[in-house]
């Protein structure tokens, strides 16, 4: 597996080691706003895994995401919700056992602003983790849903269904908007929308401990996330052709604003060669006249001396 292309030439592979799924989007928007669908897509989602840290007391879930690039080559994209203040307890980071843990995991300690993120992976499956179940997407085909053509979601689909589980979840909860929620809620809804072929490994998913904090395919949350997903692609897409329409009106003024000044240039440079021809007539004008003086003044000088002459002659006559 070669991972050498470089992470520059796709905007998708975000250069920081972290970046929060609603700046993740807008980063998206502002980079596709320049590059055509072909480019938008470059980046070809092969497989999405549900990831569980079974090293960890916290027993992490994330997704993480498979991409292809055209020439092969593998790159990877770890989606997956944490707390803003470290996911002190219950987080991607955490590791505190569960005997430390303060009161009877009360709302206070255990309730925080979700913190859901992108991160790129550049090996891929982190240590510690394993893989629950994948999907694998194929290359064309329908969707199990009207509105989706598509058996291969791109980056930005992905982004747009993590952004829309940020919204409907904004807070994190161990109970009900966790990381195994937001990794299950995700898988699902890329399994409804898509038809890709399932692997299932180990039926621990959605799991602390003999704990189930979140129970697979609950039909009515798959549906809501999809109904706004739609909406959200409608605008995202919008979004996009209104940066297409920008920057083809920047670009059209600049063109316009160079064949103006091409004109200028040109109409410059007609009127320095007309100027340049004027001056040359008026000296060569110049130089005419000035040799006619010097006619004149040789003239004038010839007939001095033939009268003087002629003065002499009659003189010696008389």
């Amino acid at each position: 597996m070669s991972l050498k292309a470089k992470p520059q030439t796709y905007p998708e592979l975000v250069p920081e080691r972290e970046m929060d799924v609603k700046a993740y989007l807008a980063h998206l928007i502002e980079a596709y706003g320049g590059r055509s669908k072909e480019d938008m897509t470059a980046l070809r989602v092969v497989k999405v895994s549900l990831m569980k840290n079974i090293k960890a007391t916290s027993a992490h879930e994330s997704l993480l995401v498979e991409l292809r690039d055209p020439k092969g080559e593998t790159h990877f994209l770890y989606f997956e919700r944490g707390r803003e203040d470290e996911d002190k307890y219950f987080g991607s980071g955490g590791d505190t056992p569960v005997g430390e843990l303060p009161g009877a995991f009360s709302s206070s300690t255990l309730d925080g602003r979700a913190s859901d993120t992108v991160t790129l992976a550049p090996r891929g499956q982190r240590s510690g983790e394993e893989c629950m179940c994948h999907l694998e997407f194929e290359n064309d085909g329908t969707g199990n849903l009207q509105r989706t053509p598509d058996k291969r979601p791109s980056v930005y689909n992905i982004a747009l269904i993590a952004n829309i589980l940020n919204k409907k979840g904004p807070r994190y909860h161990l109970w009900n908007s966790n990381c195994f929620h937001f990794a299950g809620l995700f898988y699902d809804t890329l399994k409804k929308l898509y038809t890709p072929s399932e692997t299932v490994f180990r039926v621990l998913d959605g799991k602390w401990r003999a704990l189930a904090l979140y129970v697979g395919n609950p039909e009515a949350q798959i549906m809501s996330v999809i109904e706004d997903y739609h909406d959200a692609l409608h605008e995202f897409e919008a979004e996009i052709a209104e940066h297409h329409l920008a920057k083809d009106k920047k670009r059209r003024e600049a063109e316009e604003h160079a064949e103006r000044e091409a004109e200028q240039r040109q109409r410059a440079e007609e009127r320095a060669e007309r100027e340049a021809e004027q001056r040359q007539r008026a000296e060569e004008h110049a130089e005419h006249e000035a040799q006619q003086r010097q006619e004149v003044e040789a003239r004038f000088k010839e007939l001095e001396e033939e009268l003087k002459k002629y003065k002499n002659m009659h003189k010696e006559i008389l």
